[in-house]
């Protein structure tokens, strides 16, 4: 059994709970109180809809971030009014 100490309000979760738990820096948690059993819950939550969530792989996060680095700095064309001028753009690329 692990043990936590709350200090100054902040509750430090043991890192043996946090990497079974999967909870990393920043990870938003649900807090709920049972008053009959005196439990206090913690749930990990997100911001995303868990059924519309997709897990990408490292080559498919690194071209997420490639695409989001070229937006940034202007590398980007388009946008396009309808598939044939992306494509033609995809050609002349």
């Amino acid at each position: 059994m692990s043990v936590a100490k709350i200090r100054k309000g902040a509750l430090t979760i043991p890192i043996d709970i946090r990497k079974k738990a999967n909870l990393e820096d920043g990870t938003l948690v649900s807090v709920e109180y049972e008053s009959v059993d005196g439990i206090i819950i913690l749930k990990p939550k997100s911001l995303v809809d868990q059924k519309n969530f997709v897990k990408l792989s490292k080559k498919g996060k690194k071209m997420i971030d490639e695409a989001l680095d070229a937006e940034k700095s202007g590398e980007l064309v388009g946008p396009f009014s309808d598939i044939k001028e992306a494509l033609k753009a995809l050609k002349e690329s």
